[in-house]
């Protein structure tokens, strides 16, 4: 029997062992208004293209804003004789993570006026764009229906890296000669910074999963589950099966959000004010509690 934990545990592992071929992963959502693909592969659909095309333009947009505001910062660091200082380091991060949730903003709006064909059109492409890199790290125990959805998740947590990786380098070259713990405690901050945006990400993406691929869960190789016909068991009508879905869902975002070391109380301190978390507990009619998370934890032991 698949636990609430599986599929987090499984999308975990599966995004770690891509993260060393985050370049090779095309860029289809980037800033970048050209829609490159790996040579060989069929360019989009008109449809598709015109759709990728918008939400190009809403990166495009967060990444000018992004652009303009760390020259003036930089500018006004320099006019008061402060430049390359811890000052203008910590502006310049919190400019960088204001840029991740507004591009993690942009896509989650675009994503959700998409119709259902055009969401499984979207992440079929995706699918075809970076199959050869994603195909040999999917997880063996979940069904191929999450391919597509799991292909435009590692798309988008390959930008995050990547430009993770860009900030890092160009602050470690702008401060060859300064201190090297100070230097290392910036970098382990950028670091802390992408790994927000990554469980930002996560955390939307099973928010945006159909239903019937929630319950598409891990299961032994071969165990079969005969279909029943007739009027269900006590406990096992729709209500209850959404009810139990919704639980699970709850859980496996508590679980993406989790890091190591930190307990119930120290997760519902950081949870509180999530607003993904917020709606999946108002459609579930469940309160954030310390047991709550509890239970949540327990279930990822299994």
């Amino acid at each position: 029997m698949s636990t609430s934990a599986d599929h987090a545990d499984l999308v975990r592992t599966f995004l770690n062992a891509i993260e060393p071929y985050a370049n090779q992963i095309p860029d289809l959502f980037g800033d970048d208004p050209t829609l490159i693909v790996p040579r060989g592969v069929p360019a989009p659909p008109l449809r598709v293209r015109g759709l990728l095309a918008q939400l190009v333009e809403k990166n495009r947009e967060v990444e000018r804003v992004y652009v303009w505001q760390q020259g003036v910062v930089t500018q006004q660091n320099i006019s008061r004789t402060t430049g390359n200082t811890a000052v203008l380091t910590s502006r310049l991060r919190d400019l960088y993570r204001k840029a991740e949730t507004d591009r993690a903003s942009a896509q989650a709006a675009w994503f959700a006026g998409l119709s259902s064909v055009d969401r499984r059109a979207i992440e079929a492409y995706c699918l075809t764009a970076s199959d050869s890199i994603l195909r040999p790290h999917f997880p063996s125990l979940l069904p191929a229906s999450f391919h597509g959805p799991l292909s435009r998740l590692a798309l988008e947590y390959a930008a995050i890296v990547r430009r993770a990786a860009s900030e890092r380098e160009k602050y470690r070259t702008s401060h060859e000669r300064q201190n090297h713990t100070v230097v290392r405690s910036v970098m382990a901050g950028y670091r802390h910074e992408e790994e927000e945006a990554t469980a930002r990400v996560i955390g939307r993406w099973y928010l945006e999963l159909p239903p019937v691929q929630l319950t598409d869960g891990p299961a032994p190789a071969g165990r079969q589950h005969p279909k029943r016909v007739g009027r269900p068991r006590v406990g096992e009508g729709k209500k209850n099966r959404d009810a139990e879905l919704a639980k699970k869902n709850i859980y496996d975002f508590i679980q993406s959000k989790k890091k190591p070391g930190q307990g119930p109380q120290t997760l519902l301190s950081l949870l509180k004010g999530d607003k993904d978390l917020a709606e999946l507990l108002r459609k579930a009619d469940l309160k954030l509690s310390k047991p709550l998370i509890r239970a949540a934890l327990r279930k990822g032991s299994v």
